[in-house]
């Protein structure tokens, strides 16, 4: 992303920050306000109408934009309500789309000619291709055996769950610049739909790893101290830190067990993977 020029004006797919204060009947309500907001124009994130009222401002520019809440939102005193933001643009990015040449490739990779470049893209795409139909394998066949799952469920185990759920994409909206209260505010939702929306997905995760509990006491599947290792050395791979970096955090977070689970329920799925008959 680049700063657009300082007389620009706001279009379509632009990156913007903004300040904004909605009004209904000349009032502001709760939720309404922000400031420094990060949005992306035609990103739909916003009440219908209202990114498409901001193409055309510019930078300082202060500028009026009248929607009408949807009649299903989710506050009551909201619904169906026609309401004024007042919105000041802050700052504008733009895309920039770089010529692609021999110079484009030794500026953004490893390689010396565009040709290299592209090479290296289509092996890399055949790979993860590879690796999305050995995904999809494994995602079968633990269905699969989560369907013949027929043990009851604790219902206090599947609300754990949800919570959780909720949590981590609380924090993936934090690192967004945005609360899990203004996101269920623009989208018009509120905390029971959310818990709603996750259940189905929670109750087949919750299952799913019971079962794999249960296939592993029958099967006698352990973890093992290299098994641990490798998990460590990927983790560090995905952060970019080193192992022992890695190892330091779990064991300062108390998450020496959860390490273990996890690598326990990865090791009991691979199991079935390879024993599963289709």
């Amino acid at each position: 992303l680049i700063d657009a020029p300082a007389d620009a004006a706001v279009k379509k797919d632009d990156f913007i920050t903004l300040d904004f204060e909605g009004f209904v009947d000349g009032t502001p309500f709760e939720g309404g306000k922000g400031e420094d907001y990060p949005l992306q124009i035609g990103s739909g994130s916003f009440i219908p109408g209202f990114e498409d009222q901001l193409i055309g401002a510019k930078v300082g520019e202060e500028r009026e934009v009248n929607v009408t809440f949807p009649e299903d939102y989710h506050a009551e005193n909201l619904k169906g309500k026609a309401a004024v933001f007042k919105c000041t643009v802050r700052s504008i990015k733009s895309r920039e789309l770089p010529e692609l040449d021999d110079a484009f490739a030794k500026k953004a990779s490893k390689f010396e000619t565009l040709a290299e470049l592209r090479e290296d893209i289509r092996k890399n795409l055949r790979e993860g291709a590879e690796r999305q139909a050995e995904n999809e394998r494994r995602t079968k066949a633990i269905d699969m055996a989560t369907d013949n799952c027929t043990m009851e469920i604790p219902p206090v185990m599947v609300e754990n769950r949800i919570t959780a759920m909720i949590q981590e994409m609380a924090m993936r909206l934090e690192q967004q610049g945005m609360s899990l209260e203004q996101y269920l505010q623009y989208a018009g939702l509120d905390m029971a739909r959310i818990r709603d929306e996750y259940r189905e997905t929670a109750e087949k995760n919750v299952r799913t790893d019971l079962m794999l509990e249960e296939v592993a006491k029958a099967e006698d599947i352990k973890v093992e101290g290299r098994d641990l290792d490798q998990e460590v050395y990927a983790m560090a791979l995905s952060y970019g830190a080193t192992p022992k970096q890695v190892q330091k955090i779990i064991k300062e977070q108390g998450r020496v067990s959860d390490l273990a689970a996890t690598v326990l329920r990865k090791k009991t799925a691979q199991f079935i993977v390879d024993n599963i008959t289709e």
